[in-house]
């Protein structure tokens, strides 16, 4: 059994909400012993890292948990930084910086990050939700910065992921032990808040999900969504979009959410064949 797949659902009980967590981090990011100090990671990502999940999904909240399967691509430095570590292939309470290539200045800046993150040498699965991952942490441990906040410059050159040693992880943690509450900008907790509503039609849909179904890439289940949510403003007597939102919680494993949405559906249909079925 894996480290992940041990861990449960214990942590997840009496969370602050990401308002008090953002205070939270702020005062308590820069405490001795909250991460391993002697190096870090950074990842290329997105500018738009925080487009509702669909280019990236390692600020999105899968029940609770925040994941990521960086790419790797000639990164043999991921491989050394386990052997240095003499940690086998698990590496826990890391500091993992995600930067972009800023639009505007085009040089690489910070955009978020993930502290106390576990990170592993090889891929995982998720049974939860059938995704591959190598990094992982709390959702109250992720932090995604406000565009207009993202101003901490790095030097990546044209790695997608490289190891950082410590005196430049030094001076990262100084910078985010400094980030303010309310540079954060919302991770995506409810899709009702922060997904886009986009029309497409019942084909488009369903060859969505077919595609979702083939590997199972949460970054495609907030698009999923977003059609059914306008396809139910359009037509809220068809119970189908009620079913196709349902379906996505389900494989978020938000099962209360999901209910209603099937519940709804069968209160339009009783006959339909619902996802859930």
């Amino acid at each position: 059994m894996s480290h992940y797949q041990a861990k449960g659902d214990e942590s997840l009980k009496n969370r602050p909400t990401r308002g008090e967590d953002a205070a939270l981090g702020k005062a308590s990011v820069a405490q001795e012993g909250l991460f391993n100090e002697a190096f870090c990671f950074l990842s290329r990502v997105p500018w738009d890292v925080h487009y509702n999940g669909v280019n990236c999904a390692c600020f999105f909240d899968m029940n609770g948990q925040c994941i990521d399967n960086p790419s790797l691509e000639g990164a043999e430095e991921y491989e050394d930084a386990f052997s240095s570590a003499g940690a086998g292939d698990v590496l826990e309470n890391m500091l993992l910086v995600y930067v972009a290539r800023h639009p505007g200045t085009m040089k690489d800046v910070v955009v978020g990050w993930y502290r106390n993150a576990t990170l592993y040498l090889e891929e995982q699965y998720d049974p939860q939700n059938g995704n591959l991952f190598r990094a992982i942490c709390d959702i109250r441990n992720a932090f995604l910065l406000l565009p207009n906040r993202r101003d901490f410059v790095v030097s990546m050159g044209q790695k997608v992921f490289s190891l950082v040693d410590s005196v430049e992880t030094r001076s990262l943690t100084s910078y985010i032990a400094q980030v303010s509450p309310d540079m954060f900008d919302d991770i995506v907790i409810s899709l009702e808040d922060g997904v886009f509503v986009e029309q497409a039609t019942p084909e488009d849909m369903t060859e969505l999900i077919h595609l979702y179904e083939e590997d199972k890439n949460a970054k495609l289940l907030p698009r999923i969504y977003g059609y059914a949510k306008e396809w139910s403003l359009r037509q809220p007597n068809n119970p189908l979009p009620w079913d196709r939102m349902g379906y996505v919680y389900l494989e978020l494993v938000k099962l209360d959410q999901a209910l209603e949405y099937f519940e709804r559906a069968l209160s339009l249909d009783p006959e339909l064949y619902v996802f859930v079925a």
